[in-house]
């Protein structure tokens, strides 16, 4: 190893930690369904929170394609949920998950669900938070982690940081969506 490798792992920790911290609590959800509600509210909150205190250590944002940005954004969004939808008419709903979908369904089967849904004001509020995550919180976690961090890396293996954010790399274009995909249950729509 050469003496850069420490450094490296100081520029590492930001990007992985949020992640890894998100990770975590998608298992304990998946893991422990009586949790769910309490890791998901957890999950937000504590990845933001850490997004918002690791702000300064991640490369600075340039908003030069603000406008493609949102367009890309809206139409990912429309085509995230227009691809889920035909493939639900397709299969039926065993194993798909779409944000605003899941969301109606989280409010339809509230009543049947078990944990903290009892009393009406706390259902509200964690479809709030259901609501604040996708929108906010998840979407930040992973750009910084998938994009900033992982495609970098794969463009420079010994120190990411080497490679200008946005820098166009033919082995990231191709590997990072497969690797994105395999991490979601929607593996047609997030591969697309």
């Amino acid at each position: 190893m050469t003496d850069a490798s420490p450094k490296r792992r100081l520029k590492d920790w930001p990007y992985l930690l949020p992640m890894g911290a998100f990770m975590l609590f998608v298992q304990i959800g998946v893991s422990f369904k009586a949790y769910f509600e309490f890791a998901y509210v957890a999950r937000t909150f504590i990845c933001g929170g850490l997004v918002i205190w690791l702000w300064k250590r991640f490369e600075k944002v340039r908003w030069t394609h603000l406008g493609l940005g949102t367009l890309v954004g809206v139409v990912g969004t429309f085509q995230w949920i227009g691809i889920e939808c035909g493939l639900m008419a397709l299969f039926g709903t065993q194993g798909f998950n779409i944000g605003p979908i899941q969301l109606v369904s989280d409010i339809s089967e509230a009543r049947d669900y078990p944990g903290m849904f009892e009393e009406s004001t706390w259902l509200y509020l964690f479809l709030a938070v259901r609501l604040f995550g996708p929108v906010l919180v998840v979407p930040v976690v992973e750009e910084l982690f998938w994009r900033d961090w992982g495609w970098r890396t794969i463009a420079a293996p010994n120190d990411f940081s080497m490679v200008p954010v946005g820098e166009y790399e033919r082995n990231a274009f191709w590997l990072l969506p497969v690797f994105f995909a395999f991490v979601h249950v929607q593996f047609i729509t997030a591969i697309v």
